[in-house]
């Protein structure tokens, strides 16, 4: 099964490219308008992921002929299409976006960049680069539409296409106001559906846990996950300052508006990435970055220009407090993944589910969406068109993730145990699956304190994880190593 690289540059890289568009287009102007640094640091990086990986995957996608992707002239439900919204979104979700191919997506990136680099005094340019834009990362990011929560480089844009002459401050203090809000609603969105005890810790180190099944990562960067894994305490430090930043921080604000509070994000979203490999940093920090750089005290004459821009920021406010899982109906993730609403247990839940894979997944928000980290949207004769191999094992109370909304309820079988895959899963991978699952469901929550209970479950995962790669060249993986003591299991 031939696989795709799918993240040769890594965010490091891309922003350094960017930078050097960046210094390119302004030259001697770099500082000289934050606005239009703003704009042209949010086009550079969209060109700049677009040339170096994004095309080559997004001409993979819509040509996989998986029905997640295929083009659709009606919204689908629960978005299973390609350019489409789901319903946790408002406003722009409801904005029906058709899909578009590759020369399309060539053409929409064109009509960005253009106008952000070489008309970024005029209103109309940036206008036409915000619409495009809205159309260009829907696609991008499948799953839904792009355009409402988290989805920075949007609101930059919205808001620059609705700034008039003279309304410069008034545009950065709106934006600021944008961001902010995004983040005090992903407090919010865990402390009302979790309360305080999210902050232990629990749910972080079990997203941890599983971050090193489905994201393998560098040797480095899965030696660190590890490492704190295994540490609930600093899992639990890390959780509730996590948390404070987002809720104070936009409060704050409104007290020293010339405090660059942005920044405070910026190694949230860094360890997130060496943790996860979740990629939030190439289009996030850019951003971030620039909003501090340039926060300053508005000037009074600023606040009575056109309302235009106050009130996007007031309507995208009152969007995210009123979302669904503010009000406990469903967990919409600000933060753009479940982990960060529901609290969850790495021991004593009674289940869970296991997503393993051998691609070198990319960052969750970088422009492309592998079906692998969209579980719950291809069916069983689907799974040999993936461009990599994947098993989804649950166990327990757990849920087969790669089929859960697409194929028909059946029962579960009786040993508790289901595994969906596209390769054919040994003994040996098997067995491994199954005594690291029966490690856990023995536990109890007390084990996630244990640095010995988590070794041996650490243990369990590098056979487990050692088995799925032997499995997938053909070997007989009990000569890779040695599965871990199961004392009981």
């Amino acid at each position: 099964m031939a696989g795709i690289s799918e993240d040769p540059q890594g965010p490091a890289l891309r922003l350094v490219l960017a930078a050097a568009v960046i210094l390119i287009v302004l030259r001697d102007s770099l500082l000289e308008d934050p606005n239009r640094l703003l704009c042209a640091a949010v086009a550079s990086v969209l060109v700049v992921e677009w040339v170096g990986c994004g095309r080559r995957w997004y001409a993979w996608l819509c040509g996989s002929g998986l029905a997640k992707y295929c083009a659709a002239t009606r919204r689908a439900f629960p978005c299973d299409r390609r350019g489409f919204g789901d319903d946790h979104d408002r406003l722009w979700g409801c904005v029906p976006v058709p899909a578009v191919p590759v020369a399309g997506m060539d053409a929409l990136l064109f009509f960005i960049a253009a106008p952000l680099f070489l008309f970024p005094h005029s209103q109309a340019a940036r206008a036409l680069a915000a619409g495009a834009a809205h159309v260009y990362v829907t696609n991008l990011q499948t799953h839904k539409t792009g355009g409402q929560h988290g989805i920075l480089v949007l609101h930059v844009l919205a808001l620059q296409a609705l700034r008039s002459e003279g309304e410069g401050a008034l545009c950065l203090l709106c934006t600021r106001a944008v961001v902010l809000s995004l983040y005090f609603g992903a407090a919010l969105s865990k402390l009302k559906v979790s309360g305080p005890r999210w902050c232990d810790g629990g749910t972080l180190q079990k997203e941890l846990f599983e971050s090193t099944f489905l994201v393998p990562g560098a040797p480095w960067q899965l030696r660190a996950t590890r490492a704190v894994a295994r540490d609930r305490a600093l899992c639990r430090v890390a959780s509730t300052a996590t948390v404070a930043v987002e809720f104070f921080a936009p409060l704050l604000m409104l007290m020293f508006p010339g405090f660059p509070f942005e920044w405070l994000y910026v190694p949230v979203h860094v360890a997130i990435y060496v943790l996860m490999g979740v990629d939030f940093v190439t289009w996030w920090v850019p951003v971030l970055l620039l909003l501090g750089l340039f926060a300053r005290e508005p000037p009074p004459a600023s606040l009575s220009s056109s309302p235009a821009m106050p009130l996007y920021a007031l309507v995208q406010l009152v969007i995210s407090l009123a979302s669904a899982d503010l009000r406990g109906v469903k967990c919409f993730p600000f933060t753009c993944c479940p982990m960060f609403c529901d609290r969850k247990e790495l021991f004593g839940e009674g289940g869970g589910t296991w997503t393993l894979t051998d691609a070198p997944l990319p960052g969750l928000l970088t422009p492309w969406y592998p079906p692998s980290y969209i579980q719950g949207k291809f069916t069983a004769s689907e799974l040999p068109r993936l461009p990599y191999r994947y098993a989804s094992f649950s166990f327990g109370a757990g849920d087969a993730l790669a089929l859960t909304r697409l194929r028909p309820k059946r029962e579960r079988p009786r040993d508790g145990h289901e595994t969906f895959a596209n390769f054919e899963v040994t003994g040996c991978l098997r067995d491994r699956l199954r005594d690291g699952a029966a490690f856990v469901r023995r536990g109890d929550a007390g084990w996630a304190w244990d640095r010995g209970r988590m070794d041996e479950l650490l243990a369990h995962q590098s056979a487990i994880q050692d088995a799925m790669r032997a499995a997938c060249a053909g070997e007989d993986a009990d000569a890779v190593r040695p599965p871990p003591s199961n004392p009981g299991g």
